[in-house]
């Protein structure tokens, strides 16, 4: 299952860097927007939905990506020991 490493581990890696990016940006652009969340714009609102949600299923992609990459490692280590 080698795959499991030299797919999901990179992809892995990269969506982290870009939540890591976007988890900082968010509370910026939320102070920056105030003003225009206070007067109650739509767009700037939704921006920021758009944004927080982006973070939150990159959070539990990257988890299932975790546990997949878990489970190829065992299944590995089983073949490599003669289990399969």
């Amino acid at each position: 299952m080698a795959w499991g490493h030299t797919i999901v581990m990179e992809s892995k890696e990269h969506i982290f860097y870009i939540g890591l990016l976007v988890s900082t940006v968010l509370p910026l652009l939320t102070y920056g927007l105030s003003s225009r969340l206070a007067a109650g714009d739509a767009g700037a609102k939704k921006l920021l939905v758009a944004l927080g949600l982006l973070v939150l299923v990159g959070g539990v992609l990257l988890e299932s990506m975790g546990g997949l990459i878990s489970i190829a490692a065992k299944y590995s280590w089983m073949a490599k020991a003669g289990g399969v």
